[in-house]
């Protein structure tokens, strides 16, 4: 979506399309259960691949890297190549190359009009009773698409045959990889499948569709209609809890589903025509319209619309209930973090400035700052970001220039961790002088600001960057505080610091920015 639809999408709609508002069968994230993945890998283990061939065990391309750089935790039977493209397929309808909690993005996302067919949604056009049949054929559209371009255009399906995927990676951030072609486009036809069932009201064997649902026109607000515009999109279709008799059943079609569009492409002679032809048939299949289902007689009294309960929602609105009140705050912190980075610098030393006590009864007498000039001092600090996943370990040597100055050299380890799959990644090494400025001594606190430039060094191979790649190492400590202990012993806080790692600068930048609470200690002989 490009920038000005963004700009024109309210938090409200950003709020409903978290994964426990608007999405359809979830994928997987820190905030919902994998069920497009799980719906698709299930399938796939009662297919198999084209000619009943097997991933190989030594991919090539992107393969390996991306294994370790998942923003998702696949079963250790689907960490191979191929199984990878078809997954990273599956949830792309969703993410567009974006990360789960990139809400405003998503939000354009899943608001633009001609991208809800990658969904069986109706698009705003798709109004009155033949709205189901438009959004349906544009649905059957996009699946076919996506399955001619998996297959190819030869005889065989080409499994050695590769595409670019866009996707946002934890530890690597957003990048094009390459991935095997035929996962990663028949995971993308799978998906809007699989959407079908939780993006329709359906007849109770789940074989024919009464009515398709719309997000689109409740979402943008433009006087949105049920009469006209189809009934709005129902949260509590989404799920495929197998604890939920409904839910573990509308997932086990949806998985039926998918395995005889697998097996329409994967089964049987003929070139890609003849392929793309079997698999429309099986999409024709499960798109029957059954007429006279209207507004007027809700949709044949779909049985759909009493699942609608507290905590689901539907549309635009914030997601209701504990669980998705908490949703909707984590989504209002994401927004609005991304829009107050710049100011975060500022705003934080403006607060610790005025905090401080003025006039001398609110400070204990001594010299104005903590210790002589020409003093050496060694350094070592822990550290954790919770933005980005990581940790740093460091240690350096500082030496003040003067009673407010000091200057220093710190080498540092940075690890880099994931927080939606538990995944660690070897991280970088940071080398880097430290420039430092004492604002102001209270009793046997002494307040501080400093900035770091260096290196980093990649140690290990990330999609699109080597081990060993060299680049730039940027850092902050916004405001932080020294406790003198004992005369040569000092503790070192400082919970506002940044420290952005850039360990390539060539072609696509890796740019790891973490948001430190750092914690250490000083000492001076």
């Amino acid at each position: 979506m490009g920038g000005h639809m963004r700009r024109h999408i309210s938090l409200p709609v950003a709020l409903s399309l978290v994964p426990a508002g608007a999405q359809a069968f979830t994928f997987e994230s820190a905030f919902s259960h994998g069920c497009h993945e799980e719906i698709t890998r299930v399938a796939l283990g009662g297919v198999g691949w084209p000619r009943a061939e097997r991933p190989p065990t030594t991919p090539a391309d992107d393969g390996p890297r991306l294994a370790r750089d998942l923003p998702f935790d696949p079963p250790d039977d689907a960490r191979d190549p191929w199984s990878l493209a078809l997954l990273l397929g599956a949830r792309d309808n969703d993410l567009h190359g974006y990360a789960a909690n990139e809400f405003q993005e998503l939000a354009a996302v899943h608001a633009a009009p001609d991208d809800q067919r990658e969904h069986c949604l109706r698009a705003p056009t798709d109004d009155g009773p033949e709205g189901d049949r438009a959004a349906l054929a544009a649905c059957r559209g996009f699946i076919l698409e996506e399955v001619a371009l998996a297959v190819g255009g030869g005889d065989e399906v080409d499994l050695r045959a590769t595409a670019t995927a866009r996707v946002t990676l934890p530890f690597s951030g957003r990048r094009d990889a390459r991935v095997q072609r035929y996962g990663w486009h028949m995971g993308r036809a799978l998906h809007a499948l699989q959407d079908s069932f939780s993006h329709t009201l359906r007849s109770p064997d789940l074989r024919r569709v009464r009515h398709v649902l719309n997000f689109a026109d409740p979402a943008q607000g433009n006087g949105y209609d049920e009469a006209r515009d189809g009934h709005d999109h129902i949260a509590a279709l989404d799920g495929c809890d197998a604890a939920s008799a409904i839910e573990a059943r509308r997932a086990a079609v949806a998985t039926e589903a998918s395995a005889e569009l697998l097996r329409a492409v994967v089964e049987g002679p003929g070139g890609a025509p003849i392929r793309v032809a079997r698999a429309a048939a099986v999409v024709d299949a499960w798109f029957v319209v059954e007429p006279g289902c209207v507004f007027a007689n809700r949709y044949c009294a779909a049985p759909e619309l009493a699942e609608v309960g507290p905590g689901c929602a539907a549309g635009p609105a914030a997601p209701r209930g504990a669980a998705g009140s908490a949703v909707a705050v984590l989504a209002a912190l994401g927004v609005a973090l991304r829009r107050r980075r710049r100011s975060l610098a500022t705003g934080a030393l403006a607060a610790g400035l005025a905090l401080l006590p003025r006039g001398g009864h609110a400070q204990t007498p001594g010299p104005a700052m903590p210790n002589e000039p020409g003093r050496l001092a060694i350094r070592a600090l822990v550290a954790a970001s919770f933005d980005r996943g990581a940790m740093a370990v460091s240690a350096g040597a500082h030496y003040r220039l003067s009673s407010r100055f000091t200057v220093g050299l710190t080498a540092e380890y940075n690890p880099w961790y994931s927080l939606a799959t538990a995944r660690v990644f070897t991280g970088v090494f940071n080398a880097y002088a430290t420039g430092s400025y004492a604002w102001r001594r209270v009793g046997n606190l002494v307040l501080h600001s400093s900035v770091d430039l260096g290196t980093s060094v990649l140690l290990d191979d990330l999609v699109g960057a080597n081990a060993g790649s060299v680049g730039l190492y940027i850092g902050a400590n916004i405001l932080g505080v020294t406790v003198d202990l004992s005369r040569h012993v000092h503790l070192v806080v400082m919970p506002a610091s940044i420290g952005v790692p850039i360990p390539q600068l060539a072609g696509v930048p890796i740019i790891y920015q973490q948001y430190r609470f750092s914690i250490g200690v000083e000492f001076d002989p």
